[in-house]
C-alpha cells in the first residue's frame, strides 16, 4: 500500500476543502479521515480507515467525464486544479453552466452510491482533476 499523494507517512494534514477535517496516515499505508482534529488533536475518525485503492488524473474533461473507478474502490476524494469543473451525480451529464461548481483547491469526498455516476467538465479549458480512490 501506498501513502496518498501529499501524505507524508507520519504527519496528518489538513484535507483540502475541509478545513475540519484531517488526514492521518497509520504505518500501513492506509489512511484515516478525522473529523474535528488537528495535527495534534485527535478528533473522531469517520468511518474508520481508508485502505487506498489508486490514482487518477483527469486533464481532458471538455466533454462530461466520469471517474475510472479501481477494482474495490468505495470512495474517491477529487481534488480540482487549474480551472473550476461543473459535476453531476443524478446521471445527467453536466455542462460547462450546469452542474455543480467544484473551484480550484476545492475538493468533494464522493462514496459507493455516487462514484460510479458523478461526471465532470470544466467550465474553462485546463481544469484537471487529481483523485485518490479508497476501500
Amino acid at each position: 500500500m501506498t501513502t496518498p499523494r501529499g501524505v507524508s507517512s507520519s504527519v496528518a494534514v489538513a484535507d483540502p476543502g475541509y478545513p475540519d477535517r484531517v488526514i492521518k496516515p497509520n504505518a500501513d499505508g492506509s489512511v484515516n479521515v478525522v473529523l474535528g482534529g488537528g495535527p495534534t488533536s485527535p478528533g473522531y475518525v469517520l468511518d474508520g480507515v481508508y485502505t487506498e485503492k489508486g490514482y487518477q488524473q483527469i486533464t481532458n474533461l471538455l466533454a462530461s467525464t466520469a471517474l475510472t473507478v479501481p477494482s474495490g474502490a468505495n470512495y474517491a476524494l477529487v481534488v480540482c486544479t487549474g480551472q473550476t469543473v461543473r459535476w453531476r451525480a443524478d446521471g445527467t451529464d453536466p455542462t460547462a453552466s450546469i452542474g455543480m461548481p467544484l473551484l480550484v483547491g476545492q475538493s468533494l469526498w464522493f462514496d459507493a452510491s455516487s462514484i460510479s455516476v458523478v461526471e465532470f467538465i470544466e467550465t474553462t479549458p485546463s481544469a484537471v482533476l487529481n483523485v485518490n480512490y479508497y476501500s
